[in-house]
């Protein structure tokens, strides 16, 4: 194995051993269901807005939007409005 892979860090191979320690289908599901969170970002005024977009259409049909986290935007950039479960 090649030292020279530019994505090699800790955090990489900590991951990598989670992985390579999961023995049964059951504790791979429940590890990767954990796993695959992550965080899109949606310009909407509000959550009714954003639900009708394509994109979150799509993300609802997979079961992957859990919560949205509506922003104050350009009056108070990072400041959050709004939090809504899905």
């Amino acid at each position: 194995m090649s030292d020279k892979n530019s994505r090699r860090n800790q955090t990489t191979d900590a991951l990598f051993d989670a992985i390579l320690s999961l023995e049964t289908r059951e504790e791979c599901y429940n590890f990767f269901e954990d796993l695959w969170d992550f965080v899109a970002s949606v310009h909407a005024a509000s959550v009714e807005e954003a639900a009708r977009r394509p994109q979150v259409q799509a993300l609802q049909r997979h079961g992957m939007l859990r919560v949205f986290v509506l922003l104050h935007g350009c009056t108070a950039p990072g400041k959050v409005r709004q939090v809504c479960t899905v």
